[in-house]
């Protein structure tokens, strides 16, 4: 294997080494992401006078032909997706290609694909909590008067209802649900305009990049825009805790339906059974 090398390195890079620093087996998640960035970036070149029209065009086709026929495969000599991006804006302009780093380095552009991916992906994920939420809710009305136990120690306790319980289970997926409010709030800023680590002298408008890829305000800091990653422990977290709350109530409902406690009973599309135990029903979905 062997990464594409500059006029500096004369050397071709250890094998090895190549592989361990190629992120191409991960980039495909912010391969759209990435063509964004970059359409955005050409687009201020052209605001800013730097890039003809016609040139704008082509290097735009040229990333509309890979978002609509995304690689299967890449070369293995690329260190990652935005040397290919390069490289198919190259071929259809040689010029648009290698304005794409103008004032723009791989630096600032990947950690502007990664918060617009994580915060899809955010969006994607307590859009569907919100809806179970919706239904736990709606069910919890509709058992609102069936009793239930209620149990500590697994021991009954107090009486309830089986509402009450779907109810937990909904408060529960909507404390967590409210955390996203400020996690995207840290997300949606961008990154884009500070290169490498310092900035850039080009004189690109920062806040208009960030409004046509969608962000609530800028990354102030150079520095901290393209070294920092903490909001993905933010995210981390949530998706952590809703799985806990998940294993929980999967725990407890399986537990209500055993025939040991016998409260409440799965549909057999949603069962299976053991493979030299046929008396058993088990809840695996």
């Amino acid at each position: 294997m062997s990464i594409f090398r500059s006029a500096k390195l004369r050397k071709e890079m250890d094998n090895e080494a190549a592989e361990y620093i190629s992120s191409l087996s991960f980039d495909n998640e912010i391969l759209n992401a990435v063509i964004w960035v970059n359409a955005v970036h050409l687009r201020m070149l052209y605001e800013k006078k730097l890039l003809g029209f016609e040139e704008l065009q082509k290097a735009l086709n040229a990333l509309k032909r890979i978002y609509e026929n995304p690689p299967k495969e890449l070369d293995p000599r690329l260190e990652d997706i935005h040397v290919f991006i390069e490289q198919a804006v190259s071929s259809a302009s040689e010029y648009s290609g290698g304005m794409l780093a103008y004032g723009k380095s791989r630096n600032d552009a990947v950690a502007a694909a990664i918060r617009i991916r994580a915060r899809e992906r955010l969006l994607e994920t307590v859009l569907t909590e919100l809806s179970l939420a919706d239904v736990l809710l709606n069910q919890a009305e509709r058992y609102s008067e069936v009793i239930f136990p209620i149990y500590t120690h697994l021991q009954r306790a107090a009486p309830g209802t089986f509402g009450f319980i779907l109810h937990s289970y909904a408060s529960k997926i909507l404390r967590n649900s409210s955390n996203v409010v400020n996690i995207y709030a840290g997300i949606n800023l961008s990154p884009l305009g500070s290169a490498a680590a310092a900035g850039s002298s080009t004189p690109i408008d920062r806040l208009r990049e960030a409004q046509l890829l969608g962000f609530e305000d800028l990354v102030e800091n150079a520095l901290d825009a393209t070294t920092s990653r903490d909001y993905i422990i933010l995210v981390l977290s949530y998706l952590v805790n809703s799985a806990n709350i998940y294993s929980c109530i999967a725990e407890e409902l399986i537990l209500y339906s055993t025939e040991e406690f016998g409260l409440i009973d799965f549909p057999e599309e949603f069962a299976s059974t053991s493979s030299i135990m046929p008396q058993k029903k088990n809840p695996v979905v």
